[in-house]
């Protein structure tokens, strides 16, 4: 298992698809760690010491259910490009967010590479270190996770302490993200 350098989500390519998140401490070893695999059995107690023998202080195993940012979805991400590549592409007015690649962290201009990006982290690993390097240069002042649980949140708050940061998780309704949306930045 490689030593990250930062938050990061990895897959590798095995049936049991393993989803690896870290943190680094000053050193470069990660600090943190959590692993886990779409199908159970005897990987999960491998998998866990092959993580602590890399470096972590600790080790999670999850129950992921859905792999994903694998290669296993190689397929997926094509037709999810076809279907991109269908869609009239109209410019952000003034003011808008800024779009940042999940792939790499760099800033997207050009409409077409960045649905092409967007298409290919179905099916790659995600630097979400670098994703959270670019919001910290930008000036991110809010951040919402949109996928399941609140990992990539609870990476964010340590990586933009001045920012506004929730999980999609952290609401019961739809109306209190809507709400904690609008609401205006405090401090």
């Amino acid at each position: 298992m490689p030593t990250p350098s930062g938050p990061t989500l990895s897959t590798d390519s095995s049936p049991s698809v393993t989803l690896s998140c870290a943190r680094a401490s000053g050193s470069g070893a990660p600090a943190e760690s959590a692993a886990a695999s779409a199908r159970r059995g005897a990987r999960r107690p491998a998998l866990r010491a092959e993580t602590l023998a890399a470096g972590a202080q600790r080790a999670v195993l999850l129950d992921v259910r859905t792999p994903s940012h694998t290669p296993l979805l190689a397929a997926a991400g094509a037709r999810f490009r076809d279907g991109l590549a269908a869609e009239t592409l109209e410019r952000p007015g003034p003011g808008a967010p800024r779009l940042v690649a999940g792939l790499d962290g760099s800033a997207v201009f050009d409409a077409r590479a960045g649905l092409d990006k967007l298409a290919r982290q179905i099916s790659e690993t995600i630097d979400w270190a670098a994703c959270l390097t670019a919001a910290r240069e930008f000036g991110a002042e809010a951040v919402l996770e949109l996928g399941p649980g609140h990992a990539l949140a609870t990476m964010a708050r340590d990586a933009l302490p001045e920012a506004r940061v929730h999980a999609l998780a952290d609401f019961r309704s739809a109306g209190g993200v809507r709400d904690w949306i609008a609401a205006p930045r405090h401090g």
